[in-house]
């Protein structure tokens, strides 16, 4: 009778494997709770990535590349932020007369980049052009090496 061993049977115990498996899940099911009550003005991020999970399209083949897919895909390049840190004015775009603070979503709606754009087949929507899609990426990436921004990502 169980009340008389208080002892539970090793073979009954949860494994390593199970305990690990099912206390991922439960943060995993919290993060993505979180994630989407999060107010979409303090998250540019989930406005590209609905979910917290890993995308195939963030595994480049230099760290560099990564950081400034991931740089973008937040709303946060060093070309539209550095000023913050290095109290310089912001920049503006030299390639159209636009005397606005150049931004991420100028790299996407520009009328002057948008023949560059359109030959490597990228949306004018950053949403569209930064989302996990295999096809999207590399389009996006080989436009910023034409233009030349790449480098100041």
């Amino acid at each position: 009778m169980a009340t008389n061993n208080p002892r539970i049977h090793p073979e009954h115990l949860p494994t390593y494997r199970d305990l690990a498996t099912n206390i991922r899940h439960s943060i995993n099911h919290l993060w993505t709770t979180y994630w989407k009550h999060l107010p979409s003005n303090n998250n540019e991020l989930a406005e590209i990535k609905p979910a917290p999970l890993p995308w195939s399209s963030a595994n480049q083949h230099s760290r560099r590349t990564e950081i400034a897919l991931c740089l973008l895909q937040i709303g946060h390049p060093r070309v539209t932020h550095t000023h913050l840190v290095s109290l310089l004015q912001p920049l503006n775009c030299s390639l159209c007369s636009n005397e606005e603070p150049i931004s991420v979503y100028d790299l996407f709606t520009c009328t002057t980049l948008a023949h560059h754009r359109n030959a490597h087949q990228i949306s004018h929507n950053r949403c569209k052009a930064l989302a996990n899609n295999p096809l999207t990426v590399p389009n996006t990436l080989a436009f910023l090496h034409t233009v030349p921004i790449f480098r100041l990502i």
